[in-house]
């Protein structure tokens, strides 16, 4: 009877006490990032900001997604142990996509004829860009017709790099569907402030 009872009083304890730990870890997260917020100054220009809190590095902590009310430049933070929070990553683009179980996200948009596409790895305290395709549209928005080269300007056609090196579209694509293989991609629920 003795054995049956200190073994409900150690179950009870790691279901109980355990949890708050690691509830209360995630809650300081959080009161970190808004002091961060509060530190740059991000609430001074007047727009609501919209942010998410995501774990996609895979250590049990969210990392904080924000962006002001336009939604085009992104800054994506992480929250070390120590209490720490770093700037990772701030991104341009109006599309943005993550894969929390590789680790991954993904930011994409076009701003006065630019397009590029990118695929970024969380790694600790640091965003390591695996693929980038970057260029301009080739096809006319409104006609649906291809370009003239002359019309394509200084970036010219789509350029695709793997790991930083500059690569063929067979294996930039190649490539990419390695990475993304078992990936579930997520789009972020953002939250406004």
């Amino acid at each position: 009877m003795k054995r049956l009872i200190c073994i409900f009083i150690m179950t009870l304890i790691l279901f109980v006490f355990i949890p708050v730990k690691a509830d209360s870890r995630i809650e300081n997260a959080k009161t970190c990032y808004w002091e961060y917020l509060t530190e740059t100054n991000a609430f001074e220009n007047g727009e609501s900001i919209q942010y998410a809190f995501v774990d996609i590095s895979g250590d049990k902590l969210p990392e904080m997604f924000w962006t002001y009310d336009s939604g085009f430049h992104v800054e994506i933070c992480t929250y070390n142990k120590k209490g720490y929070v770093k700037k990772i990553d701030s991104i341009r683009g109006a599309y943005l996509k993550i894969y929390p179980n590789k680790k991954m996200y993904y930011h994409g948009g076009t701003n006065t004829g630019e397009t590029w596409y990118n695929y970024c790895k969380v790694k600790g305290q640091k965003s390591i860009i695996l693929t980038e395709k970057y260029g301009n549209d080739t096809v006319n928005a409104v006609t649906g017709k291809r370009k003239p080269y002359s019309q394509l300007g200084k970036m010219g056609p789509y350029r695709y790099s793997v790991k930083g090196k500059t690569v063929s579209k067979a294996k930039y694509k190649k490539y990419v569907k390695k990475i993304l293989k078992g990936a579930k991609a997520k789009r972020i629920k953002w939250k406004y402030f």
